[in-house]
């Protein structure tokens, strides 16, 4: 792997989760991710095994930096009228407090570039979402783009950063 993105493994801080071109790729375009360990000598490992406990964590920073989406559908988009469409992005609610991470699907508002969240659509993994704030991570046009929110009774509302 040529790697792009690294961010240290919340399971063991000594090991990193990467992103990047994978290995086997002759044409730069496939994107991989991997659990990397370091050797002895400090060298990061080759191995391809993944620890169970890390796949959210690399799933989270995937979607984060436009890797992948989990939307099951096609992106629909509606045609531009009156300066407005409409996008719909996977996403990620985060509860750095409690270690939860939840996977969502978002629908965009657009007008004349800016974003404004429309509804989050049920969450991909079926769970539900407890009422609390989260950290709210997407991407769109190339960019990540993060949000401070609340979850009430299933919906998501601005919250005010805290001082």
């Amino acid at each position: 792997m040529r790697s792009a993105f690294s961010e240290p493994a919340r399971n063991d801080a000594s090991c990193e989760i990467r992103l990047g071109v994978a290995s086997w790729d002759k044409d730069g375009t496939a994107k991989s991710v991997k659990y990397t360990w370091f050797d002895k000598t400090g060298k990061a490992a080759r191995g391809g095994e993944f620890p169970v406990e890390a796949l959210p964590q690399a799933l989270e920073f995937a979607i984060r930096r436009g890797y992948v989406s989990l939307s099951w559908e096609p992106s629909q988009e509606a045609a531009p009228s009156n300066g407005l469409q409409e996008k719909r992005v996977s996403a990620v609610l985060r509860d750095d407090v409690r270690l939860h991470s939840y996977f969502v699907s978002l629908d965009l508002l657009i007008r004349d570039g800016r974003d404004v969240i429309k509804e989050a659509l049920p969450l991909l993994s079926g769970a539900e979402v407890p009422n609390s704030d989260y950290e709210l991570h997407y991407n769109w046009l190339g960019e990540s783009r993060d949000r401070l929110v609340r979850v009430v009774d299933g919906r998501l509302e601005p919250r005010a950063p805290q001082p």
